[in-house]
């Protein structure tokens, strides 16, 4: 053993991770930066410091899409984003490695005209854009008919396996009637699963 508190110590050929046992606790770290990168409790609770995650939010205020528009949604600001894979900048995540990530979204959305009829044209719809493509299988109606200018609140939640290098982002299609949605009330999130 190099450390004098482990009760197990093992390091790879290259010497560059490590695996110690030490009280309660299996640490796995690189012995290079002695950078933890992921530790199991007594307990069996795994914490990874490093496991890439975000949580982005639309700034105050309605952004409204043009009848027949596409936009991508603006969540400009990050609450979380551990390992900086998301950009505020364009709304994209990208994807670190490749695995199954968690990935959410939240609009709040409103019909931007006062109108009741019950045309079936009208409605916007939300989803996820993988590499500039639409994912049809993450879509949420977001309006649909003449519901008038009421506010609604709609979600996606889902597990996605994403290639290294992949980016994800929010798209809003608005159809029939302008639409918008409300940055603040808006969110878009995930986590790698592994």
């Amino acid at each position: 053993s190099t450390d004098a508190q482990a009760d197990l110590y093992i390091v790879d050929n290259s010497g560059a991770v490590a695996i110690s046992a030490s009280g309660d606790n299996l640490l796995f770290q690189n012995t290079n930066s002695q950078t933890e990168r992921m530790r199991i409790n007594s307990s069996g609770y795994v914490t990874k410091s490093n496991q890439p995650a975000w949580f982005a939010y639309g700034g105050a205020g309605w952004n409204t899409i043009n009848a027949g528009g596409t936009a991508t949604v603006d969540f400009g600001n990050a609450a979380t984003n551990v390992g900086s894979h998301y950009n505020t900048g364009n709304g994209k995540f990208t994807c670190p490695v490749t695995g199954h990530y968690l990935v959410n979204f939240h609009i709040y959305s409103e019909n931007k005209e006062d109108n009741t009829s019950t045309n079936t044209t009208n409605y916007a719809t939300a989803r996820i854009n993988i590499n500039d493509v639409n994912q049809s299988t993450t879509i949420v109606l977001l309006h649909f008919g003449g519901t008038g200018s009421e506010d609604s609140s709609y979600q996606w939640s889902g597990v996605m396996h994403l290639a290294a290098n992949d980016h994800i982002r929010v798209v809003y299609h608005s159809y029939g009637d302008n639409h918008a949605y409300y940055g603040t009330h808006s969110s878009f999130s995930g986590y790698l699963l592994g």
